[in-house]
């Protein structure tokens, strides 16, 4: 609210202007990483980069040093690299202050994808529409994510590399409880062998032992062919 009004007041002052800044590009991508860690971004470096971070300075400038610090700078290890801890530490802060459900939510919405459809997230978090959409509300206020360009029925995560953070936090038992829920979502979404075959395949797998074995290997050669 402090500074809501401050920016208010700033408004109002003769000759304000406001600059909306967007995400860097790739090739501004590559050269701050080429900046921050001594190293060279080509062979598909800098493309990596921006696509797991959308841009942010920050999210760019702590996985620069991050990859950087495992050795040789590749689009490989661009690309498997963890999520820093400074990183980490941000998405933990924004999250601390969430009820359950609502965390719950953005953890099954980190499983489903860098994006989604709001109906397969209410379903798989077993809410309403109308409740998803509140907690949604919510989660685009922290900045975690907000909805598709285009599209008013699906979400978005704003930077991939938040939603490896909110993924990779989650307690591994309910992260194998919600990859089946979101293959059963699927399953009841799609017919067996449609366009999701090879998302339904993946959270199956990903469910472990809490899936039935027949369908996870059914899954996956259908997924194959």
């Amino acid at each position: 609210m402090a500074l809501s009004r401050m920016l208010a007041g700033a408004a109002r002052r003769p000759g304000h202007r406001r600059i909306r800044l967007g995400p860097l590009s790739r090739a501004d991508v590559a050269r701050v990483v080429s900046g921050e860690t001594g190293q060279h971004a080509g062979g598909g470096v800098g493309e990596r980069i921006h696509a797991r971070t959308g841009g942010n300075p920050f999210l760019i400038v702590e996985l620069s040093r991050h990859v950087a610090g495992e050795g040789v700078l590749t689009a490989e290890t661009a690309a498997r690299a963890g999520v820093p801890s400074a990183v980490r530490d941000v998405v933990r802060g924004r999250m601390a202050g969430l009820d359950e459900d609502t965390r719950h939510l953005l953890r099954a919405a980190a499983l489903i994808g860098a994006e989604g459809d709001i109906g397969l997230l209410a379903r798989v978090a077993d809410v309403d529409a109308r409740s998803c959409l509140d907690r949604l509300d919510e989660l685009e206020a922290l900045a975690l994510l907000g909805p598709a360009r285009s599209d008013p029925r699906s979400f978005r995560f704003r930077h991939d590399l938040v939603r490896e953070s909110v993924a990779t936090s989650t307690p591994l038992r309910q992260r194998t409880r919600l990859h089946l829920r979101i293959a059963d979502a699927l399953d009841d979404a799609a017919p067996a062998g449609g366009p999701v075959s090879e998302r339904v395949a993946h959270h199956l797998w990903a469910a472990g032992p809490l899936a039935d074995p027949v369908r996870t290997a059914s899954a996956l050669s259908r997924a194959a062919a």
